[in-house]
């Protein structure tokens, strides 16, 4: 029970963090994060320039080793997250409930933006309505990619 109580406290704070705050600006957001570091190591493909085979292998490099360095961050903040939900003794259940959940709330929150989504679409719609569709790629092109990486 407490497990899923957890579970729903932290996807209502991360919910409630998104509506309130929006997203944070590009260089503190862990897509932004991503973004610049594919951009760092895609800059710097030595030798495999043009060889289909190297590009391959190291767009494969650069994709697994982002998972892993994403996956080792946020997996290391939620393992913090469950001791402190399951340590006993000492009281304050409540308390490292609660705390624990704000955790995987935060960590959750990086993972989604429906805010941001509503004002990319909502700059997107504003563009079509006056019937410019070149400006509408452009935002689309710039909110929902661009702006990942810069």
């Amino acid at each position: 029970m407490l497990g899923f109580l957890y579970a729903l406290l932290g996807l209502v704070i991360a919910a409630v963090l998104d509506v309130a705050l929006g997203d944070p600006p590009t260089r503190f957001h862990p897509v932004g994060w991503q973004g610049r570091y594919v951009d760092f190591l895609w800059s710097r493909r030595y030798g495999v320039r043009g060889k289909p085979a190297g590009l391959f292998v190291w767009g494969l490099v650069i994709v697994v080793t982002g998972l892993v360095v994403t996956t080792l961050g946020a997996g290391s903040l939620q393992w913090v997250a469950a001791v402190l939900r399951r340590s006993g003794g000492g009281g304050y259940g409540w308390a490292r409930l609660i705390f624990a959940s704000m955790l995987c709330g935060f960590v959750l929150k990086g993972t989604f933006s429906f805010s941001g989504l509503m004002k990319a679409g909502a700059s997107v719609e504003a563009a079509l309505n006056i019937g410019d569709l070149e400006s509408a790629r452009g935002s689309t092109a710039y909110h929902l990619v661009l702006s990942l990486i810069h």
